[in-house]
């Protein structure tokens, strides 16, 4: 003998001659598979993250309704493309950014702060918000 079968037959991880051999890191195949069973389902997930990018979504879908009653059309049509991208991923991991991308929405949000106290109130929430995200981003339960 050649020695080979004291150190598994010479083949990786203990699989026999006839078996296909995996791409993926030992334990990784089955994670993987889970996550592609999951890929279509935006609030299942395994952390919190998962279900924060939905109101997010209600808020740019409000703001789109704005854009096309405030804005040129041409700005309303550029955004409603951006947006109708970033929702047609199997995910909606990173929405927020890709939505942003839509100049138009963020000019229809400030078009809707005509009011000193309204516009104060926004701003205390959103430094609220960052703090929360901050939060959840430094203990691991929401990655940004």
């Amino acid at each position: 003998t050649l020695g080979l079968r004291g150190r598994g037959g010479g083949l990786r991880g203990g699989r026999t001659a006839g078996q296909p051999r995996s791409l993926a890191p030992p334990g990784e195949q089955g994670r993987r598979l889970g996550r592609e069973h999951q890929a279509g389902q935006p609030l299942h997930g395994h952390h919190v993250g998962s279900a924060l990018h939905v109101p997010w979504v209600l808020l740019v879908l409000f703001l789109l309704i704005v854009c096309w009653r405030r804005l040129p059309v041409a700005y309303a049509a550029f955004a409603t493309g951006v947006v109708l991208v970033a929702l047609s991923g199997t995910n909606l991991d990173s929405f927020e950014r890709y939505a942003l991308s839509a100049f138009p929405i963020v000019i229809a949000a400030a078009t809707l702060l005509r009011h000193r106290s309204l516009e104060r109130v926004v701003l205390v929430l959103s430094a609220l918000g960052l703090a929360a995200y901050t939060l959840l981003a430094l203990l691991n339960v929401s990655v940004p």
